[in-house]
């Protein structure tokens, strides 16, 4: 089973940072990932945190910092191991850019409105860190 890192970006304004993927992803269950924190799989040789702040830069050119560790779980409908960590922007005022590779959307979004763009179920984890 892979491991990845995810990132929950929560500004100042409380709205949270999601990405739309050029292609998306298919659960064996059939289940299409279009929206998704941003985040991905290690490099070789790099720990889960380095990977976190890589992936979210690469992804939507914003420079984070993690805040800690929020959660993992094994996913219910992929098969991953995802490793969440709570993140904020170092410089507040930047706009998430897509990196049109893999992301072609990346938009703040208040937390309530996560539901209308996943289709996958949310950690109760990181459902609770962001009320």
């Amino acid at each position: 089973m892979e491991n990845i890192a995810i990132g929950i970006v929560r500004n100042r304004q409380g709205q949270v940072l999601i990405i739309r993927r050029k292609n998306p992803e298919e659960s064996p269950h059939l289940t299409k990932l279009f929206w998704a924190f941003p985040g991905g799989r290690p490099e070789q040789g790099e720990s889960l945190e380095e990977t976190v702040i890589r992936e979210i830069k690469e992804e939507t050119d914003i420079d984070v910092k993690i805040n800690h560790l929020l959660s993992t779980r094994l996913h219910p409908e992929f098969p991953v191991h995802a490793t969440y960590f709570a993140c904020h922007p170092i410089n507040q005022a930047q706009k998430p850019v897509p990196d049109n590779k893999e992301t072609i959307d990346a938009r703040w979004v208040i937390p309530d409105q996560l539901e209308k763009y996943f289709t996958t179920n949310l950690s109760p984890d990181v459902i609770a860190y962001l009320r």
